[in-house]
């Protein structure tokens, strides 16, 4: 008798669990954040939205979770990513009214989300840009983070491993419709100028922290602003917390000579701060219209810190941004680097007329900072550094061509990327192409240094087989 009671509570208890009803979210948009968590709050839960017992689990059909309530009764439900804010919306992020069903057991309701409220619609992101994670823990600061993610076009279908480039103000870097004041196009740059000219490479953008951002972008405190002095915690998440996910999650290529970091304004001075104090991190920094003016000591850094040989150093600003200050403290930071022993070619220093404190401006000059820092060849075009100046073929066997449509060359250097020493210097009268023979070369990577009539030099990075 007390086995058959027994059998029939356990078989009560199978057929219960198997006829719960599951909720199945089949489609999601493209900037859900990789690293959230799906729940289900509603009516049978009090509307709880980080209900453990309502986590929805990833599996081949999408986000499912399974539960059990009274057949046709009619609950009332949203989707969440684990608090109220970061609930599901319409396509364009804005309010959705509660979803709804009639509880029948063992079936499935499949849903799409359509939007998330804190994320909001119609991004102007490529396919290849991912929210890495919404609430990303910054522990040196006690704080949470936004991180976003651009993949090469090829991530998903090659084993391939690339360089990473660490971004500041990662609102404006990919996304429009969560930008200060317009965006960097940082992904489009990627996939349309760059594609086919260079190496790709993962693109991951930080968000700023909205108050914070004064404190975080400045290593030291400015008195007249009583802000700042959290600049050292912020690159310490960078490099010792940050970089180590990356690369531990992902097929990047993680030591210094395929690290680099970019800002603009008070970005980038804390990317040259980060540069400056983790030189065996970032072997490459791009700096768009630094703010040097808010923490003056960074001259000092620069010009007293430890240089590793092969560190690339970009500046660009506008000619007149802040009365020509900017352009004067780029200036300076210049002076500061080769007096600490930087080479010539391990710095760039650009300025144009035309150049504004504005994302339209460092949208336009990213792909130029990206050509120069990092390696560019093409295996379906020649390399173009200048639209009046290319080399090819690169990578090289035996020889590579210049030819110049502009000025006339008049000088050719080509320098190891270890050392820095010359092996080749040689001067002409004024060519518009040349053949230079390399086939006593080791394979490696080479700069490859033209001046030009006007005293104009560019610096090719050649890629020798």
């Amino acid at each position: 008798m007390i086995a058959r009671l027994l059998s029939s509570f356990m078989l009560l208890i199978t057929v219960s669990a198997w006829a719960q009803m599951t909720i199945t979210v089949a489609n999601t948009p493209q900037l859900t954040p990789l690293r959230d968590t799906l729940y289900v709050a509603g009516s049978f839960n009090n509307w709880n939205p980080r209900d453990e017992n309502f986590r929805m689990e990833l599996g081949p059909n999408g986000y499912s979770v399974s539960f059990s309530g009274v057949a046709g009764t009619t609950y009332n439900y949203k989707i969440t990513r684990g608090n109220w804010p970061t609930v599901e919306g319409s396509a364009t992020g804005g309010f959705m009214a509660d979803r709804s069903l009639v509880y029948q057991s063992g079936a499935t309701e499949t849903i799409s989300v359509l939007g998330w409220e804190d994320i909001g619609g119609n991004p102007t992101v490529t396919e290849h840009v991912r929210i890495l994670d919404s609430n990303f823990h910054i522990p040196q600061l006690q704080r949470n983070r936004r991180i976003w993610i651009s993949f090469p076009p090829d991530y998903f279908t090659s084993a391939n491993y690339y360089p990473v480039i660490y971004m500041h103000d990662g609102q404006n870097v990919f996304n429009a419709g969560t930008s200060f004041s317009g965006e960097w196009r940082v992904d489009e740059s990627m996939t349309n100028e760059l594609q086919n000219a260079c190496s790709q490479s993962i693109i991951v953008a930080i968000d700023n922290g909205g108050g914070e951002r004064l404190n975080e972008y400045a290593p030291w405190v400015n008195s007249q602003y009583n802000q700042g002095g959290q600049g050292a915690e912020y690159c310490s998440f960078l490099v010792n917390t940050l970089k180590p996910f990356i690369d531990a999650n992902y097929r990047t290529l993680s030591d210094r000579s395929n690290t680099a970091i970019m800002g603009s304004s008070l970005g980038a001075l804390i990317s040259a701060y980060a540069a400056f104090s983790y030189p065996e991190v970032f072997g490459k920094v791009g700096l768009f219209s630094p703010a040097y003016w808010f923490n003056p000591e960074i001259f000092d850094l620069g010009e007293n810190h430890d240089n590793l040989p092969g560190t690339l150093v970009y500046h660009v600003c506008g000619t007149n941004e802040g009365n020509g200050s900017v352009l004067e403290d780029q200036n300076e930071m210049i002076q500061n680097l080769q007096s600490n022993g930087y080479l010539s070619d391990e710095l760039q220093s650009l300025d144009w007329a035309d150049g504004a404190h504005s994302e339209w401006f460092w949208d336009r000059e990213f792909p130029a900072a990206y050509t120069w820092l990092i390696d560019c060849s093409s295996n379906q075009s020649d390399l173009i550094i200048s639209k009046d100046l290319r080399l090819f073929p690169n990578p090289a066997d035996t020889s590579f061509e210049i030819q110049s449509s502009g000025d006339r060359i008049v000088s050719l250097e080509i320098l190891s990327q270890e050392a820095k020493a010359v092996r080749w210097e040689r001067y002409f009268e004024h060519l518009y192409s040349l053949k230079q023979d390399v086939s006593e070369l080791n394979s490696g990577v080479y700069f490859v240094v033209i001046g030009l009539d006007g005293g104009k030099r560019y610096t090719f990075r050649l890629i020798k087989k």
